[in-house]
């Protein structure tokens, strides 16, 4: 395997593994977001012209199936992103001390959380409420100013406060869009 080949598989690599970590949080903050879509477009880019440059040349003694690296990782990285299923793992892995700690949550100072953040399992909880029935965690940014988190409810649906947005993940936990 050629030097040049071995650091696109390896830039595709570590975009794989960037954006699967940012897609298992509840939200991607827009720079991050816009980071890893310029990422995604450069290697596809390059890919394009290492194809190019392989079909016009006579010497393309790469086999194609060495050539269809990129774009199948490029793929699964996109289909994953445009599932939960990230987030439903990691939610998961996270549930139990995600529950345990809603009582230490609730007494930080909201304004401290925000800021500081704080480590419950593999999230950073950056804001915590508890309505009626609910635990509700935001642990991320959403694009610019939207802010995105989960909820737990011990039965039916989150209340809807505003344009709050839910999408059910598995059992008593949601996804949770806020929207601005």
């Amino acid at each position: 395997m050629t030097r040049v080949l071995q650091v696109e598989r390896a830039a595709a690599l570590a975009w794989l593994a960037v954006a699967a970590f940012a897609c298992s949080d509840a939200g991607i903050p827009y720079p991050l977001w816009m980071a890893l879509f310029l990422w995604m477009v450069a290697l596809s880019a390059w890919w394009v012209l290492r194809v190019l440059a392989a079909l016009v040349s006579s010497s393309g003694s790469e086999r194609w199936r060495s050539r269809l690296f990129v774009p199948a990782v490029v793929a699964v990285g996109v289909s994953l992103a445009s599932t939960p299923f990230l987030l439903m793992v990691r939610v998961r892995a996270s549930q139990e001390a995600l529950m345990a700690s809603a009582p230490m949550l609730a007494r930080v100072p909201p304004g401290q959380l925000f800021h500081e953040g704080q480590r419950v399992g593999l999230f950073t909880v950056r804001g915590f409420e508890q309505p009626a029935g609910e635990l509700r965690f935001l642990t991320s940014a959403c694009g610019l100013v939207d802010s995105c988190g989960v909820v737990y409810v011990s039965s039916g649906r989150p209340s809807r406060r505003g344009r709050d947005a839910f999408r059910h993940l598995y059992g008593p936990w949601w996804h949770w869009y806020q929207s601005f």
